[in-house]
């Protein structure tokens, strides 16, 4: 994700360096927390004070804040818009109902809290979880209506399902973004994996929760109108989509990128293999995905709609793109001005290398998206530098390969310059 720097600058060093990026993150987190000042200005706004104070040459800066951005663009920014655009897709065909309804149907009206739980960790995997909230909190009280299950228990179940996909599985932004960060952009097959492996543990945590508040927290919502406000969902969105089709728009990616995993370790015929190896891309396996996602929409006759929801793509993608790239900015100022060489390995090392799970990038991005899930997944690059750098300085490099994939080798050439 980050360039190396092509010469080494007589910049501010040890702990002078260390308290002063301290005090730029503080400043960064309260005025984007406290006043209210949008990230992306903030970011940007502390990356440039960040370069002047600690020594980087003007004439270099703005080489180091190009490179940082642009590298965004060139790794996960069309992964990002690809997959909000087939999530936009399934939300206004109704393919996300029709998704929710297959589930609930298998699962049985019986188990309505573990049907809630398994359909939002499933919309919310292609669709944002607010929007996934929206689309299937109908079904939701018609479930609470006809099984006389806790509304409450009913919600928490229904958003911890949302949330556990979101914060842990793509093409959601947040882990696109962080396995970004630690090199695995070309790899979201590892990625869905092993999000899908975390995100296991966490529902079953919010299960128990959903459980054990149900019978200590009573709702006041109305019921009254649940059954004809879902018939009236189902009214406005017209005939639905099949299951297989309405899958199919994520199955396909999936799919594409288990070929291509496949293809670079088992040996075949070379054109077999660069075909698989290409289609296995996440841009071309997520590009497959919207063709399928595509004719969803001639099936509802909304296939005018195709340009507004392509804006909306953009409308929504576009903050989440351009703020991770002014974070990539600071990480690259960052890298400039060796913060990494001067942080101590050795506190670090008692405390970091010990926990095996933090080479999981969906670790790093469950810290990042544990609050405000716009704004702070932005706040643990320096998590990501320090842990690099201390695999490195340690020769830990499985580990390293696992946590930081690709920022190594820009750490060693720098230590060699030295």
């Amino acid at each position: 994700m980050y360039n190396k720097p092509t010469v080494i600058f007589n910049c501010m060093t040890g702990l002078p360096l260390i308290i002063t990026f301290v005090i730029a993150i503080i400043v960064m987190i309260v005025s984007i927390s406290k006043f209210k000042i949008h990230p992306f200005l903030s970011i940007m706004g502390i990356s440039l004070i960040l370069a002047l104070v600690v020594g980087i040459p003007l004439e270099t800066i703005p080489k180091t804040i190009g490179t940082g951005f642009s590298s965004i663009f060139t790794g996960i920014g069309l992964v990002i818009i690809l997959g909000t655009l087939i999530g936009l897709i399934l939300e206004r065909t109704g393919a996300a109902i029709r998704l929710s309804d297959g589930i609930l149907k298998v699962v049985g009206p019986r188990h309505p809290q573990l049907a809630m739980m398994i359909i939002g960790w499933i919309v919310s995997i292609p669709v944002f979880c607010d929007s996934g909230f929206v689309i299937v909190n109908p079904i939701r009280k018609s479930l609470c209506k006809k099984t006389k299950a806790s509304s409450v228990a009913l919600t928490m179940a229904l958003a911890g399902g949302l949330y556990a996909s979101h914060v842990f599985i793509p093409p959601t932004p947040g882990p696109i973004a962080a396995a970004g960060m630690v090199g695995l952009e070309n790899n979201l097959l590892l990625v869905i994996a092993a999000g899908v492996a975390v995100s296991v543990p966490c529902l079953i945590a919010a299960y128990f929760f959903a459980s054990y508040i149900g019978k200590r927290v009573k709702s006041d919502e109305e019921m009254d109108d649940d059954k004809e406000t879902y018939e009236a969902l189902l009214k406005q969105y017209g005939k639905l989509p099949s299951f297989f089709a309405s899958l199919l728009p994520i199955l396909m990616p999936i799919l594409l990128m288990a070929i291509g995993s496949v293809a670079s370790v088992v040996p075949m015929n070379d054109f077999i293999n660069q075909l698989c190896v290409f289609l296995g891309k996440p841009v071309i396996a997520l590009t497959a995905g919207l063709l399928c996602a595509i004719p969803l929409l001639a099936f509802t006759h909304k296939t005018k709609q195709l340009y507004d929801i392509t804006q909306d793509t953009l409308k929504t993608a576009g903050p989440i793109i351009f703020i991770t790239a002014a974070g990539s900015v600071l990480g690259q100022v960052i890298v400039e001005a060796g913060f990494v060489q001067s942080c101590s390995p050795p506190f670090v090392c008692r405390y970091i290398l010990p926990v095996p799970d933090c080479r999981n990038s969906e670790i790093i991005s469950g810290i990042l998206d544990s609050g405000n899930h716009h704004h702070r997944r932005y706040y643990g690059y320096v998590f990501i530098l320090i842990f690099n750098d201390v695999c490195t300085r340690n020769d830990n490099t499985s580990l390293c390969r696992h946590g930081c994939n690709g920022y190594r080798g820009r750490c060693n050439d720098r230590i060699s310059r030295k």
